[in-house]
């Protein structure tokens, strides 16, 4: 092989070297603005029901909450509740403490 050609491959190896370097800076920089984008911080809760209080349900969506009456605390900063099921009977479910908040006031106040 003449020293032109392995000069000239030698020069083509490093732009595509440094061409690889770009796309990959690029797309570990992409990649870690859609993790901050996905992992954005909730809101912590720092309010505990205690159990036989009422509370609602937020969840997913603010549209669908729902009121809920809490029966326990379990494991993993999860509360067990008893809500109205789709087809009227009380349900028992388990959900995160962060999507419970309390009452707006007036509700069911006793005083």
């Amino acid at each position: 092989m003449s020293d032109a050609l392995v000069s000239a491959r030698l020069i083509e190896y490093c732009i595509n070297v440094q061409y690889s370097r770009i796309l990959a800076l690029a797309l570990a920089f992409r990649l870690q603005l859609a993790m901050e984008r996905d992992a954005m911080p909730r809101a912590q809760s720092s309010w505990l029901p205690c159990a036989g209080s009422v509370a609602t349900d937020v969840g997913q969506n603010p549209k669908t909450a729902r009121n809920v009456r809490v029966l326990a605390e379990a494991a993993a900063e999860r509360i067990v509740v008893e809500a109205i099921g789709r087809k009227g009977f009380p349900v028992r479910l388990t959900i995160k403490q962060e999507n419970l908040r309390p009452l707006p006031p007036g509700l069911f106040d006793l005083g």
